[in-house]
């Protein structure tokens, strides 16, 4: 890492001078050295500045994918996210699919470090993610991970159950991210610290099986990370570092730019399912999808392929936020939400982990048919003229409310509907004959209010 201090230099610009001095009077040379200014860096030996060099690139543009190789050490990149703000989502891949290396990664901003991911298929995931060597009996060895110096951790090699056996990796090569590749830093070493297995936060590696691969291949494919990046946050790079333990490895991931993530109508936490489906939903919360690639490469002998979920639609093992920055993760407990599956709304109720990943989502029980709607009209006192108009079409609600419990805030579930005004009633009747009142639907299929006819007039219920 350079330091900046204060020097003096002979001549018209730094990319032209001689040498560079401690004293503005340039009668105290300073050390031999390398001395960098405005993108130009040179070496000054015996008192003589060499030739001048542009700075290589050391920071890297936030969605720029990486490929990497190498042994064993410590690998180390920069991404800028320029001014952007909301959540910075990366996607780390270790080895191959069926031949997850174990590495780990961990990323710093804004004075916050972490080393947390989830998948779709392993859920919450800590520090080195991949495939053991054993498994926690110390039974079968994994093609995936056969070189993982079983002469420095022991002849299990890493485990699950204990991780690196107790084995620290001091003085280890590191690795800079610099013009597009990986070069090791002269003179820099790094240490890996032991660590511990499965039953900690410094290992979540798969089981081995017979046939000498991990008994849930895929479980750390797309391993996501959240770097949250508020409006106050006052770095605009992050530093990752990937920590390689085995005598060669090889990873890709990807540090995608900042952006605001997506909002579900939601109730507040719950004491069960069946209380997170009847709660109304006046709050929202926010999510970053784990499946938003999908998973197109997994045979199917594995159950694959998987395909992608978008980002509209809240999955399984999600991250779930309480802000659009992600911020802050959502408490554990049961929490009713509006989904978007498929184009439809569907009222579900998930449990948040103690992580903060959805670890339960459940369609709610149908309301069978609590309300039934007219056609859309734009004005709400077309309903108020004396013209007929039918009240026919079943719907729901989110919450499941009726004729007279319904609500400003509560949602129609089903096809999205045209913003507007509804007549509605508790049986499929009209405006003739039937006892109705009339709704206006915003955008998400909300009802932003609620009125009845007052002569040709409308009031407020």
């Amino acid at each position: 890492m350079a330091t900046y201090g204060q020097f003096y230099y002979d001549g018209l610009n730094f990319a032209t001078c001689t040498s560079v001095y401690d004293d503005a009077a340039l009668t105290i040379v300073a050390s031999d050295g390398w001395y960098s200014q405005g993108g130009i860096f040179r070496q000054m030996l015996n008192g003589i500045l060499l030739a001048a060099t542009p700075c290589p690139s050391c920071t890297v543009p936030c969605g720029s994918p990486i490929n990497a190789s190498g042994g064993f050490g410590v690998y180390r990149a920069t991404f800028d996210f320029g001014n952007s703000k909301g959540a910075a989502v990366i996607n780390f891949n270790v080895g191959n699919n069926d031949n997850p290396i174990p590495d780990k990664m961990t990323w710093t901003f804004n004075g916050q470090a972490a080393s947390e991911y989830s998948s779709v298929l392993g859920g919450y995931l800590s520090g080195y993610i991949g495939a053991a060597d054993v498994d926690s009996s110390n039974n079968f060895e994994c093609s995936c991970c056969s070189d993982c110096n079983t002469s420095i951790y022991g002849n299990n090699g890493i485990t699950t159950q204990n991780g690196s056996n107790g084995v620290a990796q001091p003085n280890v090569p590191v690795y800079t991210y610099t013009n597009g590749v990986f070069q090791q830093a002269q003179g820099q070493t790094a240490n890996i610290a032991a660590w511990s297995g499965n039953n900690s936060p410094d290992q979540s590696l798969s089981l081995c099986s017979a046939n000498g691969t991990p008994t849930t291949p895929w479980r750390v494919f797309n391993a996501t990370m959240v770097v949250p990046v508020p409006v106050a946050a006052s770095d605009t790079t992050v530093e990752i570092e990937i920590s390689a333990p085995c005598s060669s490895t090889f990873f890709a991931f990807t540090v995608n730019c900042p952006t605001l993530l997506s909002g579900f109508p939601a109730s507040g936490i719950q004491a069960n399912e069946t209380n997170a489906c009847a709660a109304t939903k006046s709050g929202t919360i926010y999510h970053v999808g784990v499946n938003t690639l999908g998973i197109s490469g997994r045979p199917v002998s594995q159950g694959g392929p998987l395909a992608a979920t978008p980002d509209t639609q809240m999955g399984i093992h999600d991250w779930v936020f309480a802000d659009q920055y992600g911020v802050t993760p959502m408490a554990s407990g049961w929490y009713g939400i509006t989904n978007t599956i498929g184009g439809v709304l569907t009222s579900q109720a998930m449990f948040v982990s103690t992580d903060g990943i959805i670890t339960t989502l459940n369609t709610c029980v149908s309301c069978s048919n609590e309300i039934f709607i007219s056609t859309l009209r734009p004005a709400c006192t077309d309903f108020c003229d004396g013209t007929n108009y039918t009240i026919s079409s079943a719907k729901e609600t989110a919450n499941c409310a009726t004729y007279l419990t319904l609500s400003i805030g509560d949602q129609i579930t089903g096809a999205a509907l045209t913003p507007g005004w509804y007549a509605y009633a508790a049986t499929s009747t009209n405006t003739t004959v039937g006892t109705y009142r009339m709704m206006q639907i915003g955008v998400t299929n909300n009802v932003v209010s609620l009125q009845e006819c007052s002569g040709v007039n409308c009031v407020g219920i």
